[in-house]
C-alpha cells in the first residue's frame, strides 16, 4: 500500500491547532495536488482558522541517501516516499508581462527575471529559478526535483494558506509519531502531553494499474520508487536500493532466470551499469507466462503504435505487446507476439554501441518486429 497520510500533532484549541502537520509518505509517485485538497477540506471542517507549528514531511520509509542518475531532466525525477506529479514541478512564462503559472503551487518558489539573452528558464534548485529574455509566444517547462519531499510540504503549506488558514511555522523534515489504532477517522492518542490525529488517507492506484502506467508510458521515478517499496516489504524498513536489488534477484532466481552476470543497478533501467542478456530477458519472459500474475503483466505492455509511449512508433501491431527502452548506447525492445501461424513468441532485441539509441537503430527494430510476426 503506497498510500499518504495526514496527520495533526498536537492539540486542537477553538480556532487553531497548536501544534504540527505532518505529511507521511509511503511511495506514491501519482499523488497530486488534488489528493491533497482532501486533507485541506479535513482541517478546515474542523475549523482550525490557525496552526501554530510546521508542515513536517516524512519521507523516511526510503533511504534515499547517495541516489544519483547520469541522466538530467524530467524524466528522471529523485526516487522518493513523498513526492508530487512524479516529483517534478513546471513552470509556464507567457506575455511581455511575464505572467507565471507553477504547478505544483509553492509560495516558496522564487522566479528571478532577466530579460537579457535567449527566451527560457533555468533551474538553480528546487525553489530558485530564472526566467530569461523576452517572447511573445509561451514558455513551458518541466524539471526534476532534488527533495520531492520538501517541495510537497511546501505545496501543501500554500494550499492550506490559500484556503484562508495562517501557518506559523515553516516545512521541515521530520518523522511522524505513531498513528492511532485507526488509520484515519479522528481518533487521538497521547504521545507525551500532544495529541496525534490522523485526518486524512490517500489511497494509492492498485498494483495492477501503476504497473501498466509504469511500463506504457516509462515512468522512471514510478519504477525507481517500487524498486525501493519491494526492499521495504522484502527487508524491512527502510527502503534502500540496495535492499530492492537484493528483492529483485531474490524473485529472479525463484523463476529460474541465470543471475550470473546481470547486473540490477536500478528500478527503471536508465543506469549504464545495469547488464542483462536477451537470453536472460527470454527466460524470464517465459517463466513469467506460467504465473498467476501474467494476464497483468502482460496487459501492462504496449501495443506498438497503439499504447502510451509507443503510440507514434511508426508501426502498428495488435498482436505484440512489448516494453522499449534505450540509454546513450543501447536500443531495447522485449516481449510477446502472437504469430499468424499460432502460438506466442517471447523474444528480446538489443543494440549495445555507440549511437545505439539513433534513429537508424530504431529502424531496424521495426524490421525486425516485422519479421517476428510472420
Amino acid at each position: 500500500d503506497m498510500g499518504t497520510v495526514v496527520s495533526l500533532s498536537g492539540n486542537v484549541t477553538e480556532n487553531g491547532h497548536k501544534g504540527d502537520v505532518v505529511l507521511k509518505g509511503s511511495g506514491n509517485p501519482f499523488l497530486s495536488t488534488k489528493d491533497l485538497q482532501e486533507a485541506v477540506e479535513k482541517i478546515k471542517s474542523l475549523g482550525i482558522k490557525e496552526i501554530t507549528g510546521d508542515i513536517i514531511v516524512d519521507d523516511s520509509l526510503f533511504d534515499t541517501k547517495g541516489w544519483q542518475s547520469r541522466y538530467s531532466g524530467p524524466a528522471y525525477g529523485t526516487p522518493s516516499a513523498l513526492g508530487l506529479e512524479m516529483h517534478t514541478i513546471a513552470l509556464t512564462i507567457e506575455g511581455t508581462g511575464r505572467r507565471m503559472a507553477i504547478d505544483p503551487p509553492n509560495d516558496l518558489v522564487r522566479v528571478s527575471l532577466n530579460p537579457s539573452g535567449k527566451a527560457g528558464v533555468r533551474q538553480i534548485d528546487d525553489l530558485t529559478y530564472e526566467a530569461t529574455g523576452v517572447s511573445d509566444a509561451p514558455i513551458h517547462k518541466r524539471f526534476s526535483l532534488a527533495d520531492p519531499a520538501l517541495y510537497a510540504g511546501g505545496t501543501f503549506r500554500t494550499m492550506l494558506k490559500r484556503s484562508g488558514i495562517k501557518i506559523a511555522g515553516t516545512v521541515r523534515h521530520g518523522t511522524a509519531p505513531a498513528p492511532p489504532p485507526s488509520p484515519v477517522g479522528g481518533e487521538d492518542v497521547s504521545e507525551g502531553r500532544r495529541q496525534v490525529r490522523n485526518i486524512a488517507r490517500v489511497g494509492s492506484r492498485d498494483i495492477d494499474g501503476l504497473i501498466r502506467d509504469t511500463n506504457q508510458q516509462s515512468l522512471n521515478v514510478a519504477a525507481d520508487n517500487l524498486l525501493f517499496l519491494l526492499g521495504v516489504l522484502n527487508y524491512g524498513a527502510p527502503g534502500t536500493k540496495e535492499k530492492g536489488i537484493r528483492a529483485v534477484n531474490d524473485f529472479l532466481r525463484e523463476l529460474g532466470v541465470p543471475v550470473t552476470d546481470l547486473v540490477v543497478d536500478d528500478g527503471s533501467g536508465v543506469s549504464e551499469k545495469n547488464r542483462v542478456t536477451p537470453g536472460q530477458m527470454v527466460t524470464f519472459l517465459r517463466a513469467a507466462a506460467k504465473k498467476p500474475w501474467f494476464k497483468a503483466f502482460f496487459e501492462s505492455l504496449s501495443r506498438p503504435g497503439i499504447d502510451g509511449r509507443l503510440q507514434d512508433f511508426g508501426y502498428r501491431s495488435d498482436r505484440m505487446r512489448l516494453k522499449s527502452g534505450q540509454v546513450r548506447d543501447a536500443y531495447c525492445f522485449a516481449g510477446y507476439v502472437d504469430r499468424k501461424n499460432g502460438g506466442r513468441t517471447a523474444f528480446a532485441f538489443m543494440v549495445n554501441g555507440p549511437d545505439a539509441n539513433a534513429p537508424t537503430a530504431g529502424a531496424a527494430a521495426v524490421e525486425v518486429l516485422k519479421q517476428l510476426e510472420q
